[in-house]
């Protein structure tokens, strides 16, 4: 073999040897090529996953959020409701009804979760039922200022109910001090014993003739002017400051009772009322003179106070403790009102 030969074969073999190469080259790179292709095919279907749970868990998100919306908007509703249905129940014929209105008013309104936490309404609210359930009691209740109403056999009376409910609003200082207005209201034979209201109390020209009234503490601005406390129970009470010119106090139970530091109070105005020593009177009534505790008490009389408050229906408040409302005259008239009302202040 000759040297040219040689040189062919081994240019031949350097030339398949860079095809080997080559080869070799292409083939690494297809499979990187393929193994990229993988790669991003992967990712891929990872990111998509990713973005698909994450689409899947807003969409759950919103959901949840859209079902707690409806849920507090449905509740919201719901307590509209009730508490419509609760006004309009106070309005109907039915006295069972209204006594069961009258409840649920003021359990709706001492219950926070009826406003979601929100402090200021629930203290608007309360304010409300307040308002609410004194107007309710003045609708109920004749007023006396057109005269006593008679005194009729005991029976329930819805409008003493509202006031046993009242009571326990204007008692509770959780959401503040709430003045109570029962001006010129009948509340003849209420049960209201040991009261204490946390704010001023008016009740000028109101009917509490035979009313329990035992243990009332009265520590703020209050109005008793012409009012009526024949034979009612005020025994350990504490009046306070009370303004009383023309409250009627004849034949009540005032043992223990505290009037020392009243207002416009005179001697004939607690004619035959019940004391004790432990009965407490300013020491002069308003004319300036001593005051005269009462004697004879109709309560030792067996039948005297009721024979005295049925027989005074038609009277007006203040009379007779008054120049402007004096006793009416007896003449041409036999009107038993105008007989108690001169017997009040006889010995």
């Amino acid at each position: 073999m000759d040297a040219d030969e040689m040189q062919l074969k081994r240019e031949d073999l350097q030339l398949r040897r860079q095809e080997l190469a080559n080869s070799r080259s292409r083939d690494q790179k297809a499979d990187r090529h393929a193994k990229n292709t993988i790669i991003v095919a992967i990712v891929s279907v990872v990111v998509a996953s990713l973005i698909s749970a994450a689409a899947i868990l807003a969409s759950s998100y919103w959901s949840r959020n859209q079902l707690k919306t409806g849920q507090r908007q449905f509740v919201q509703t719901a307590r509209s409701s009730e508490y419509n249905d609760i006004i309009v129940g106070l309005s109907s014929n039915s006295v069972a009804v209204q006594t069961n209105s009258i409840r649920r008013l003021v359990n709706f309104v001492k219950q926070s979760s009826n406003f979601d936490g929100d402090k200021h309404a629930q203290d608007v609210a309360f304010t409300d039922a307040i308002q609410t359930l004194q107007a309710f009691i003045k609708g109920e209740s004749p007023s006396p200022v057109d005269g006593l109403q008679a005194i009729t056999k005991p029976e329930p009376d819805v409008a003493l109910r509202a006031m046993t409910q009242l009571r326990q609003l204007v008692e509770d200082p959780t959401f503040g001090r709430h003045s109570i207005d029962l001006a010129h209201t009948d509340l003849k034979g209420l049960t209201l014993e040991q009261f204490k209201p946390q704010a001023s109390f008016y009740a000028p020209g109101t009917d509490f003739r035979t009313a329990s009234l035992s243990g009332m503490q009265l520590t703020h601005t209050t109005t008793f002017t012409d009012s009526f406390f024949t034979c009612a129970d005020l025994s350990a009470s504490n009046l306070g400051r009370a303004v009383v010119g023309g409250a009627d106090f004849t034949g009540a139970n005032l043992q223990g009772a505290n009037l020392e530091d009243v207002v416009g109070l005179s001697s004939p105005q607690v004619a035959h009322a019940e004391v004790d020593r432990d009965t407490k009177f300013p020491a002069t009534d308003v004319s300036g003179k001593p005051f005269q505790r009462p004697t004879n008490p109709w309560l030792a009389a067996k039948g005297k106070c009721t024979a005295i408050v049925r027989s005074m229906t038609g009277m007006m408040p203040g009379e007779g403790y008054s120049p402007d409302t004096p006793c009416p005259s007896l003449l041409g008239s036999a009107s038993t009102a105008s007989a108690v009302c001169g017997e009040r202040a006889k010995p």
